[in-house]
């Protein structure tokens, strides 16, 4: 935690720096709904999602070796929504979208935040449904 306290600060800091001197070297400001990132935070956004998305696999493989079939349901919604989410992050950051791959995108990390909320709260009804008691 520790490390990555310090290159957030680091990232923080240089950010700040950025945006107060010369913005146009942070965002690009494409229309209402989308942005561009430059390099910098470009960088910044692929360690981030890296990061989350071993961690995220890592504890979602984990998770489907528990003996409870709630749990193990609960980490395949996680690990669908860890991969979906970096899929859609990395399409956010790094193509130039239009009005269609930007839906397109949106939709995946919408999807990905669906199932992020099933991974974690699994509802007890959807459970029931999924799970059958012998």
């Amino acid at each position: 935690m520790v490390i990555y306290l310090i290159i957030c600060l680091i990232y923080e800091i240089i950010l700040v720096y950025l945006i107060i001197t010369d913005p146009d070297q942070v965002v690009t400001i494409i229309s209402t709904f989308n942005s561009k990132y430059n390099l910098y935070p470009y960088l910044f956004s692929i360690f981030g999602i890296l990061t989350f998305n071993i961690t995220g696999i890592l504890f979602a493989k984990k998770s489907l070796r528990s003996e409870d079939l709630k749990i193990r349901w609960k980490s395949k919604f996680l690990l669908f929504a860890f991969i979906l989410f970096t899929i859609g992050a990395i399409f956010d950051a790094g193509i130039r979208m239009d009005v269609i791959t930007l839906v397109i995108v949106r939709s995946i990390l919408i999807v990905s935040s669906i199932l992020y909320y099933m991974g974690f709260l699994l509802p007890d009804k959807i459970a029931n449904l999924l799970i059958k008691e012998k």
